[in-house]
């Protein structure tokens, strides 16, 4: 008879949290919804170019701790665009990060 991935996941979490590696992996009381992102529609066509910021930021991701993080027009995450296939987007990307990225 094998171990079960539920019994070896609920071990692992009781080693782990009577060793001083954190807290066990079970459910939290407290949990927030992930946040909804507004989605824009492009689809019909756009006026104006679209301005996209890469930024470092702070965020609370649920821990009650702000977290380093890195974002797009935010603290954190983007923004979330709907295009049509093929369509053609005018893009000014500027990067305030201390790395390259694309």
């Amino acid at each position: 008879m094998g171990l079960s991935r539920r019994a070896f996941l609920a071990g692992a979490a009781t080693a782990s949290a009577q060793l001083g590696y954190g807290t066990p992996l079970v459910a939290q009381q407290n949990v927030r919804p992930l946040p909804i992102i507004p989605m824009t529609d492009l689809t019909t066509g756009i006026n104006a170019r679209i301005n996209l910021t890469c930024a470092a930021g702070h965020h609370d991701l649920g821990t009650g701790a702000a977290s380093q993080t890195l974002g797009i027009n935010a603290n954190y995450l983007g923004p979330v665009l709907r295009a049509k296939q093929g369509q053609t987007l005018p893009f000014d990307v500027r990067n305030q990060l201390d790395a390259v990225t694309t």
